[in-house]
C-alpha cells in the first residue's frame, strides 16, 4: 500500500534535495525547490524530510548505531511509542522508510493520537521476543506520560516482560527525551532528536521488523533510500565526488 506515492518519482527528486543539502542549502528551502521542481505533495515532502540528510548528519548517525550482536553488553532505554507505532505500522502493511542514515521510519504520523488496538498486543509480542533473543542488561521502557492510557500500556509491558523474563521495566514521562538518555547506556529509537543528543542507539524497530518478516514470512512495505556511493549506509565514507 503506497497510499498514491510514487517510489521513483521520490528517489529522483531526493537525489537533488541531497545535493541540495550537501551544497548547504537549509532544510527547508531545499525542500521548495525539490517539492516544486517534482510537483511533490505534502505527504511526499515529508517522507524527504524523514529519510534523507546531510552527509555529515548521517554519518555520524550511523557511526553511532551498535550491532544486534553488541546489544548484550549495556543497559537498554526505548523511545515506547516511537518502537511500537513504527513496528504497529510493519504489521498494519503502512509504509515504511529506510532512511539514509540507516533507520527504519513509518510515515503514520500517528504519535500523539496513538491509541491501543488489538495490533498493540501483537507489536509488543514480535519487540519482546526481539529483546530475549538480543539479551541487554536491563531494559527500560519509557512513554510519554501525556497521552492517553500511557500508564495501562505500561504496567501491561511490565506484565509482559516478566513473563518473557527480561529484567528492566515500563514507566511514563512528563520529560520522556531527558529519562531515556540519562536511564542507559543504549537509546532504542529512529527518533533524530534523540539520536543526535545520544552516545549509542540501536534501531530496535527496524531489527523487530526484518525479524518480523522471517517469523511471520511477509513483506515489508519499505521505500529504501539508502546511498548508493561511498557505502555510507554501513558507515565507510569515501568522498568520491559525487553528490549522492
Amino acid at each position: 500500500m503506497l497510499e498514491g506515492i510514487s517510489p521513483a518519482k521520490l528517489l529522483e527528486a531526493s537525489k537533488d534535495y541531497r545535493f541540495l543539502l550537501h551544497r548547504g542549502y537549509k532544510q527547508q528551502v531545499a525542500l521548495r525547490i525539490v517539492g516544486e521542481r517534482y510537483c511533490l505533495t505534502e505527504h511526499e515532502r515529508h517522507i524527504l524530510l524523514r529519510a534523507v540528510f546531510p552527509r555529515r548528519i548521517a554519518r555520524e548517525r550511523i557511526l553511532k548505531k551498535i550491532p544486534p550482536s553488541k546489544v548484550a553488553e549495556y543497559t537498554l532505554a526505548v523511545d515506547g511509542y516511537n518502537v511500537l507505532i513504527t513496528v504497529e505500522s510493519f504489521l498494519l502493511g503502512r509504509l515504511l522508510l529506510l532512511a539514509d542514515d540507516g533507520f527504519i521510519r513509518d510515515v503514520a504520523g500517528v504519535f500523539r493520537k496513538y491509541k491501543m488496538s488489538e495490533h498493540t498486543r501483537r507489536a509488543l509480542s514480535l519487540i519482546l521476543s526481539a529483546l530475549k533473543e538480543l539479551k541487554p542488561k536491563i531494559v527500560t521502557f519509557i512513554f510519554d506520560q501525556p497521552i492517553s492510557r500511557s500508564g495501562e500500556l505500561s504496567a501491561l509491558l511490565r506484565r509482559c516482560m516478566e513473563e518473557y523474563g527480561i529484567r528492566g521495566t515500563a514507566r511514563t514521562s512528563k520529560s520522556p527525551d531527558r529519562e531515556l538518555l540519562e536511564s542507559a547506556e543504549v537509546i532504542a529509537t529512529s527518533d533524530t532528536v534523540l539520536i543526535d543528543a545520544a552516545e549509542k542507539v540501536f534501531d530496535l524497530a527496524g531489527y523487530v521488523i526484518l525479524r518480523g518478516m522471517k517469523l511471520l514470512k511477509c513483506k515489508v512495505n519499505v521505500i529504501s533510500f539508502k546511498r548508493k556511493c561511498g557505502d555510507l549506509y554501513v558507515g565507510c565514507y569515501k568522498d568520491k565526488g559525487s553528490a549522492g
